[in-house]
């Protein structure tokens, strides 16, 4: 099939078009008068199957125990064949609602982000006891979609530290 070219300013040749199947390829060129060169070369090219993006939590990137008013920074990052177009993190206290924070909406082409996001657990209502679990999703440019693995926040109270007072010895009378 013919595939149209554009020639630019330093005399370059370009064209584009979609591999369906794995095969021998080679370039014809027509010019303008109808004139056929055949090209004399075939190139082997191999169709490779769209995978899906690759996402984990960098940090804290383990199960952690914090205060109700701790603030906890979730980084995650993201990597795709075809591009990631959306990172999120997603959490829920309890096993209640699913809340979803926008990480990153990278422009068309970029294989690798990275973003992070601060929850402040403090607006959470959080008690000693809670549990948070989060996890990062990415999207890719062709639509897959996939899962880091999930991790939680366990809700601790806050540390009771009991020291001897010292004693100035008895007193009088």
């Amino acid at each position: 099939r013919s595939v149209p070219m554009t020639l630019d300013a330093a005399g370059k040749l370009t064209g584009r078009f979609t591999l369906q199947r794995s095969g021998f390829y080679r370039v014809d060129l027509e010019s303008a008068d109808g004139r056929k060169v055949s090209g004399g070369v075939q190139y082997a090219v191999e169709v490779l199957e769209d995978r899906a993006p690759e996402v984990s939590i960098t940090t804290p990137g383990r199960d952690t125990k914090v205060t109700a008013l701790e603030e906890v920074t979730i980084e995650a990052k993201a990597s795709d064949d075809h591009g990631v177009t959306r990172l999120e993190l997603r959490f829920r206290v309890n096993g209640g609602e699913e809340r979803t924070v926008v990480l990153a909406t990278p422009g068309a082409g970029t294989e690798e982000t990275q973003a992070a996001h601060t929850l402040l657990l403090e607006e959470l209502g959080l008690e000693p006891g809670d549990l948070v679990a989060y996890n990062a999703v990415a999207r890719d440019a062709t639509g897959h979609e996939t899962l880091s693995d999930v991790y939680f926040l366990q809700v601790r109270p806050f540390s009771r530290n009991y020291t001897e007072a010292e004693s100035n010895g008895g007193g009088g009378g």
